[in-house]
């Protein structure tokens, strides 16, 4: 799975709906392969509660902790990860950074990021192909 190089720029909002949609996907995969948090925590060096937090969203794991989760349920990290649409919003601006904003320099601003989006989506398009 393909994370853009601008994840740094996720806001607080957005990197806790990563770790939520995370969660989710822990306790999905968790559940089909007939786990209990107990046994999860077992098989990667855990605690049953970090196993709780992981599935809540509270704990942001490391990656080789996710590596360890998901080589114990069988399937690629890749499909632990939520895509981008997923948690990312549709504006690379969130509200609070657009209140220093000038009212008549919002059109310019929302016209800029616009065109960066559709520059940085088509080039990851091409990339896409060439691969």
């Amino acid at each position: 799975m393909y994370f853009s190089r601008y994840i740094c720029h996720v806001n607080q909002t957005q990197r806790q709906r990563l770790y939520d949609l995370l969660g989710e996907n822990v306790k999905k995969y968790r559940s089909k392969k007939g786990l209990t948090q107990e046994q999860l925590a077992n098989e990667v060096a855990l605690t049953r509660t970090s196993v709780v937090n992981i599935e809540q969203g509270r704990q942001h794991p490391p990656l080789y902790i996710l590596f360890d989760i998901a080589k114990a349920l069988e399937i690629e990290l890749g499909t632990l990860l939520p895509p981008e649409s997923s948690f990312l919003s549709t504006s690379l601006i969130d509200e609070e950074s657009l209140k220093g904003v000038a009212e008549k320099d919002l059109p310019k601003l929302t016209s800029f990021v616009a065109a960066f989006r559709k520059s940085t989506g088509d080039h990851e398009q091409k990339a896409a192909e060439t691969n």
